[in-house]
């Protein structure tokens, strides 16, 4: 790096997609500029994440890994590593680790590690290899204590290079006048209400776990409109699912959508029913715009959503629980007011952006620094 030149981090990740942790990692990229610069490369494709980074003059390298295990790719990204002369490699979740900190290694440059979520405990040879693997990291980051904690029982990265940075978001206030249009796109007519997911359609995500218990509320709530935004491969399957339990009429599939400040404020309740979460940023979106969650209690949830505080808590895939929690939350108009302004007040107090943003500020010069972490 030469003398007065901001330090280039390189995020690796596999693509920019529309998700979690492709999201997370533009804008932390963004959001970084005034102390670092950045760079993405991608190791499975490119994605519409990309255009963003291209307005702010974000360097997007896509650099293809072959299928399967790819032994010449750290070579191949030591080579990228060197031509661009990053400083840092930042490594999202253990596919990026592992080629990622094999490149650093070769590269002669520092590395840090972020685990977002993935399936515990895996196959023996992979927790062998992220286990070397992150101990050659300079920092390791997990973005849940409950990532933190399966991070050290099942593959024992521990100690002080571990810290716990949550997620974090930024949310715009929309035109109330823009948000009831929305809802009148939707058909949410006078009382009616609103319940929507953001988030891929994926099977992870368990949308349909929603869909049948929609089915058993809509007797008490005859308007209920169902929103779904984001795409993914079970969009058809999901449609069908609907049909079959005669909510096809009230289901909105509004795929990829960018104005995700309107549609949260539009909604009544964010559901998350994922099967497997590690910090979701739909979560903590959902409480920036001040609205109620009922979430699945897995991963991280409930490090994010206190169960009766800021939403409601039920165990993963449990249609019953789902429905008791959410029809409590849909015939009290005043509970959901309070429980979104706890939120926002909690939102505001741990998980915005300038938060996660100065927290890997602070990962990124120790790193490079090569301060000793403290015992």
């Amino acid at each position: 790096m030469a003398a007065g030149t901001q330090p280039l981090v390189c995020a690796l990740l596999p693509t920019l997609e529309v998700g979690g942790l492709e999201w997370m990692a533009v804008r932390l990229a963004l959001a970084m500029r005034q102390h670092f610069r950045a760079a993405v490369v991608c190791y499975d494709g490119g994605g519409p994440l990309a255009a963003l980074l291209a307005e702010a003059r974000v360097p997007v390298y896509v650099l293809r890994r072959r299928p399967g295990v790819d032994p010449q790719y750290p070579f191949r990204l030591a080579r990228l590593l060197g031509r661009i002369e990053a400083d840092l490699v930042h490594a999202h979740n253990d596919t990026a680790l592992f080629y990622g900190g094999l490149a650093a290694f070769l590269a002669g440059r520092a590395l840090v590690y972020t685990e977002h979520d993935r399936h515990f405990p895996g196959r023996a040879g992979v927790r062998l290899a992220n286990f070397a693997l992150a101990a050659s990291a300079r920092r390791v980051v997990a973005v849940s204590e409950e990532i933190r904690r399966q991070l050290l029982r099942h593959e024992r990265i521990g100690g002080a290079r571990v810290r716990v940075v949550p997620n974090g978001v930024d949310l715009d206030r929309p035109d109330p006048a823009a948000v009831q249009r929305l809802r009148a796109e939707w058909g949410v007519a006078g009382d009616a209400l609103a319940v929507g997911v953001v988030a891929g359609l994926k099977p992870v995500k368990n949308h349909a776990l929603l869909i049948d218990a929609a089915a058993d509320l809509v007797a008490r709530h005859p308007g209920l409109v169902l929103v779904f935004a984001g795409d993914g491969p079970l969009r058809a399957d999901l449609e069908a699912h609907a049909r079959g339990a005669g909510l096809g009429n009230r289901l909105r599939l509004l795929g990829f959508r960018s104005d995700l400040a309107r549609i949260y404020a539009a909604l009544d309740v964010v559901v998350l029913p994922s099967h497997s979460e590690g910090m979701p940023l739909a979560a903590l979106e959902a409480m920036a715009a001040a609205r109620p969650v009922v979430a699945s209690e897995v991963g991280g949830l409930p490090e994010v959503v206190v169960d009766g505080e800021t939403g409601l808590l039920f165990p993963p895939g449990d249609r019953r629980a789902l429905v008791e929690a959410l029809g409590a939350l849909l015939a009290d108009p005043g509970r959901r007011r309070r429980l979104g302004l706890n939120g926002r007040r909690r939102y505001e107090e741990r998980f915005t952006l300038a938060r996660m943003a100065d927290a890997y500020a602070a990962v990124y010069r120790a790193a490079l620094e090569g301060t000793p972490c403290a015992e």
